[in-house]
């Protein structure tokens, strides 16, 4: 079933490519090509007859050329899942192939028992051809601080909506309101949903929290896409629901 808590990092990400040079900066000490322009790509990775689709694919290439010089697969992992074993390198060699570059494999899991098992290296079986997804989890904190955020304002958005990162008392989330006011400030033509995504996944109390930050600003809230994936409405906005792969008494769910 499609989720706000899947759906809307997948969002970001199309919307902001960039924001993926940016944690594979901060996060993995990759260094991305500067001066190159980023762009969002077909998500359908063919090979045969099956078709595979990826969460997001985000290209990066020189201005004076059409042909990408990095190639990124990103996933949103909710829980563990046997098969990405067997066609995650299947994204990695065939986005390879179509593209004509090296190509990442970035995963992004908002449970920690989820991040440790999509670390584990995959072995294809041939020789030297181990595929080791570079994965951002909860024990990756890359945003800390209200200076941070406003210098990097949808990598922290990225981290909310994905769950990677909890901001979940007073401190933290002012955070969140920096990247959000920051947004705001510069006319982000999507600041407003944004703060709607940002509003619909928290927790009802750290939302309450936000709101009364928020009250302070000008950023004005008139998106209603949120509502319209997995049934969230105004009125069921901010409930105290678990993110997906997490149970209700806060374990990682290890179910596949």
């Amino acid at each position: 079933m499609v989720s706000l808590r899947h759906e809307a990092p997948i969002k970001l990400i199309r919307d902001n490519p960039e924001v993926i040079g940016q944690l594979l900066s901060k996060a993995f000490d990759i260094a991305v090509p500067e001066g190159d322009l980023v762009t969002p790509a077909s998500e359908e990775l063919t090979k045969t007859t099956a078709a595979f689709r990826a969460d997001n694919v985000v290209l990066f290439r020189p201005p004076d050329t059409s042909r990408p010089r990095l190639a990124v697969v990103v996933e949103q992992q909710l829980k563990k899942d046997k098969e990405k074993r067997f066609t995650w390198p299947i994204y990695i060699t065939e986005l390879r192939r179509r593209e004509q570059c090296p190509a990442l494999l970035v995963v992004l899991c908002p449970s920690q028992s989820v991040a440790d098992w999509a670390r584990t290296p995959i072995t294809t079986g041939h020789p030297g051809f181990t595929l080791m997804p570079l994965v951002f989890g909860p024990d990756r904190p890359l945003v800390t601080t209200t200076a941070e955020a406003a210098r990097n304002p949808e990598l922290t958005i990225l981290a909310v909506l994905a769950a990677v990162t909890r901001f979940t008392d007073r401190a933290s989330l002012e955070v969140v309101h920096a990247a959000l006011v920051t947004l705001n400030n510069a006319g982000h033509k999507n600041a407003s949903l944004y703060a709607e995504m940002v509003l619909g996944l928290l927790p009802k109390p750290a939302r309450h929290i936000l709101e009364q930050l928020m009250e302070r600003g000008t950023v004005d809230f008139k998106s209603d896409w949120v509502y319209t994936i997995n049934g969230v409405t105004p009125e069921t906005r901010g409930t105290d629901v678990p993110p997906e792969g997490d149970t209700p008494d806060g374990r990682d769910d290890d179910r596949h």
